[in-house]
């Protein structure tokens, strides 16, 4: 959307998705900030730095829309990847960040960091105790994927076949307790329904970029 390859998404055709890896707000530990409500309080006082990931990234359109939803107007800052980020957070250059909550694991496990809410319809099974952005009053969802595709003649029997194996797979016990620890939610999408998402999730992304300007 932001360039153009010789060949893009559409190129490709949508088998199955198999997991949603949820994006999470979170601040420092030894940071003040102990709810959302502090941060967007913060952010009407003295404006706010947050942080997200690249320029087009889910997590930058989840601020930009949190930003709106809240009338406020902190300063957003982006970066190379969530590494970069999340040390931004930790030294306390960022008020906040934005990110996948397996990717910030490890440090949530040695307490030094603190989750204030979830993208997610609803509360993380991992984490009980966060709410949801929208419990907070702000009506946003964010819904990154991990799913599959490949060409777009793949036969319908190669897609059977993995949609069946995809069911099994996530229905596995030990497998289970492998993406369950990594804080993945299992959520198989058949090739149809995988389809439906990626043209509604491909227009609603393109329709912010074109509002927000970063597509003329």
């Amino acid at each position: 959307m932001l360039s153009n390859p010789d060949y893009t998404f559409r190129d490709l055709q949508p088998l199955v998705n198999v997991f949603f890896d949820e994006d999470v707000i979170y601040t420092s530990a030894s940071g003040p900030f102990e709810t959302l409500s502090d941060v967007i309080d913060t952010a009407r006082e003295r404006r706010g730095r947050w942080g997200a990931s690249t320029p087009a990234s889910l997590e930058r359109q989840a601020l930009e829309q949190l930003k709106r939803a809240a009338d406020i107007a902190p300063a957003i800052v982006t970066h190379e990847g969530g590494g970069d980020l999340m040390l931004n957070v930790l030294n306390g250059t960022l008020d906040i960040g934005v990110g996948e909550a397996q990717e910030i694991r490890s440090q949530l496990e040695a307490n030094r960091l603190r989750v204030l809410a979830v993208f997610s319809a609803e509360r993380m099974q991992e984490l009980p105790s966060v709410p949801t952005v929208s419990e907070l009053g702000y009506d946003l969802v964010l819904t990154k994927f991990r799913g599959l595709a490949g060409p777009k003649d793949t036969p319908i029997e190669i897609i059977l076949a993995l949609e069946n194996a995809i069911q099994r797979l996530l229905n596995d016990p030990g497998y289970r307790d492998i993406y369950e620890d990594e804080m993945l939610t299992a959520r198989y999408m058949s090739h149809e329904e995988f389809s439906d998402f990626i043209a509604l999730f491909s227009a609603n992304t393109e329709s912010f970029l074109r509002d927000t300007g970063v597509i003329q």
